[in-house]
């Protein structure tokens, strides 16, 4: 993941109105998201919910890693950017800096289950 370190105070929102107009882009909020996910697993539509973050050209998630994640929260996260990674582009917003930020990302335990002992 590329972290680019911004000097500037320009609002995520400002850049996603001035590039939808060249790319189709879809900005959220991660509480946001993750709250729409959590309801989507539990009425049945957490397949078609999860299609709708794969597919713009540019995804910018804000308020990245806010707080620390549950398990399940990650895993889904992780399943949106390894379904990306290198079709579509990612915008991570966060005000943590980068090893704050990882550290809230419960990873640990998702890769433990996938590497044989």
């Amino acid at each position: 993941m590329l972290q680019v370190p911004v000097k500037h105070t320009l609002p995520v929102h400002s850049v996603w109105l001035q590039v939808r107009n060249f790319v189709p882009v879809r900005y959220v909020r991660l509480p946001e998201l993750l709250t729409e996910l959590a309801i989507a697993r539990s009425n049945g539509t957490y397949r078609k919910i999860i299609q709708q973050y794969k597919k713009p050209a540019l995804l910018i998630l804000d308020e990245w890693l806010l707080y620390p994640l549950k398990e399940s929260e990650s895993r889904d996260l992780l399943e949106i950017a390894e379904a990306r990674y290198k079709k579509a582009s990612t915008i991570f917003c966060s005000q943590f800096d980068s090893p704050d930020g990882v550290k809230r990302l419960e990873i640990r335990s998702l890769l433990t289950q996938s590497v044989p002992a």
